[in-house]
């Protein structure tokens, strides 16, 4: 038996609710659909989730409804990004919510607002089930899957996955009444073979050597004349040059991974890259593109690299994980490719839009999410270098 999710809400943030909702059921691996409120009566789901204004008329006998009440502040989200200025705590769990809540009058308490506004309750009637939601989850994870401006929530949370608490938060209640109505809830399985979790290890190949004409006249003066002569004049092998170390290595470990290369570097020429040997053992070469905002020379790279390669591109990196958005994401739509994974910090290891799993970007002009995926960048050398100093 599958949910039913009704969207109660008017025409100004539907389209944004089914896309947050969307998000949170699929990435808990959940059996849904869409569903309108005259097919309620009849409907054979195991649970209704009703986001927007409860009608009485949704509750058979033995009916499990969920209700989560929109907040008021999401069509102001939608229209002109206006943010909210501070957050609470939901408890347990401490999980930051940044909306206007709601609190509930009636019912068991499952959880409270800084533990003392009771804001998720739960009500039998009739051999059935009703929990009402006083946090906007959709609202708030809209809010950071959309990229609005998380700026000044950033340094205090950006090390948590807060949308991935949304939704385990989600998953807690929907599994907490079937647990209530003895019935169990099936979901499809995230990773191959029942695995906790999947890590991408990628590359970025911004230099091919350490020692070139202009970095070696720089050691000469620097007390490194006799490594980079001898790098330069082929006598020992550039310390930058590691592809073949990096390639066993990872063999031994047995894994593989996305070598980023930029066709139209100034610093170095993509001809001299090993793009055959990082094939044959099976890696993937993508796009490192340095061009966040130019659309035919985003197209060039792109071209170059399949020509090189012999193989279509499918993911992109921007250097210096530079994006301008939403320009960068529309180009990279626009070009057809699969995935982008620029949305990290360089800085800091972290969660730049609070979430932690594959997900599509939020278009605002088309009021639709991108057909690309986004591989969140969770951890990158220098920001683990910067901690570990």
């Amino acid at each position: 038996m599958s949910i039913g999710v009704v969207l109660s809400t008017p025409s100004s943030i539907d389209k944004e609710a089914k896309y947050a909702i969307d998000t949170l059921l699929s990435s808990l691996g959940l059996s849904y659909s869409f569903i309108s409120q005259q097919l309620t009566v009849n409907s054979h789901q195991s649970l209704i989730i009703n986001y927007g204004e409860y009608n009485s008329a949704f509750f058979k006998k033995d009916s499990a409804i969920l209700n989560i009440f929109p907040s008021p502040h999401f069509e102001n989200l939608v229209k002109d990004r206006k943010l909210p200025t501070t957050f609470s705590y939901l408890y347990p769990g401490e999980i930051p919510f940044f909306f206007e809540y709601q609190t509930m009058k009636s019912g068991k308490i499952l959880y409270t607002i800084n533990k003392e506004s009771p804001v998720i309750s739960l009500e039998k009637k009739n051999d059935g089930i009703i929990v009402n939601m006083g946090v906007d989850i959709v609202c708030e994870t809209f809010f950071f899957l959309s990229l609005a401006d998380t700026s000044r929530y950033k340094k205090e949370f950006i090390k948590r996955p807060i949308v991935n608490e949304y939704m385990f938060l989600l998953s807690d209640i929907i599994s907490y009444i079937y647990k209530s109505r003895g019935e169990k809830l099936l979901t499809k399985e995230r990773w191959p073979n029942g695995k906790k979790f999947a890590v991408a290890l990628t590359h970025d190949v911004d230099w091919l050597y350490r020692w070139r004409p202009k970095s070696t006249i720089k050691g000469v003066f620097t007390g490194k004349s006799r490594e980079a002569i001898s790098s330069l004049a082929g006598l020992k092998r550039d310390r930058w040059w590691n592809f073949d170390k990096i390639i066993n290595l990872e063999q031994q470990k047995g894994f593989k991974s996305t070598f980023f290369f930029m066709p139209l570097s100034h610093q170095y020429r993509l001809k001299q890259a090993p793009l055959n040997e990082i094939k044959k053992a099976g890696n993937e070469i993508a796009l490192h593109s340095i061009s966040p905002e130019n659309w035919r020379f985003f197209l060039k790279e792109k071209n170059i690299l399949e020509k090189q390669t012999g193989n279509k591109v499918y993911g992109v990196r921007q250097h210096y994980l530079r994006l301008k958005l939403p320009k960068t994401f529309e180009i990279i739509d626009n070009t057809g490719l699969t995935y982008d994974t620029s949305l990290g910090s360089s800085q800091e290891i972290g969660f730049r839009s609070g979430f932690i799993l594959p997900y599509h970007p939020y278009r605002f002009s088309k009021r639709e999410p991108f057909r690309f995926l986004e591989l969140p960048l969770t951890v990158m050398d220098c920001a683990l270098l910067k901690e570990e100093s």
